[in-house]
C-alpha cells in the first residue's frame, strides 16, 4: 500500500475488485450431434460415463468408472465380447 502510494480507500478498492483469469484449457468445439448421441447410446449399454473425443479421421474413447467393481465389470464385459470361451 505505501509502497505504491495507495490510500487506504484506493487499497480496499482494488481488494474488493474481482479479477477474472481467462481459462487456459482449451475450448471443447461444439458437439456433434451424432457423437454425443453415441456417447448416450455407449454410456447406456455399458452403465459408465464414455467421452468420445473426435480430430479428424481419429479420436479418443474414454470410458469413465468410479471404482474397481465397475472397472472388473467393464473388463469381464469387453473380454466376453472378444473372446467366445470367456467365463
Amino acid at each position: 500500500m505505501l509502497d505504491r502510494g495507495l490510500t487506504v480507500r484506493q487499497t480496499e478498492d482494488l481488494a474488493n475488485r474481482r479479477i477474472t483469469v481467462p481459462d487456459a484449457r482449451p475450448k471443447r468445439p461444439p458437439a456433434d450431434p451424432d457423437i454425443r448421441a453415441l456417447e448416450r447410446d455407449l454410456s447406456e449399454r455399458l452403465g459408465l460415463r464414455v467421452d468420445l473425443q473426435s480430430k479428424g479421421s481419429s479420436g479418443r474413447l474414454s470410458i469413465h468408472y468410479r471404482d474397481l467393481d465397475q472397472l472388473d465389470g467393464l473388463i469381464r464385459m469387453l473380454m466376453g465380447a472378444t473372446n467366445p470361451n470367456a467365463r
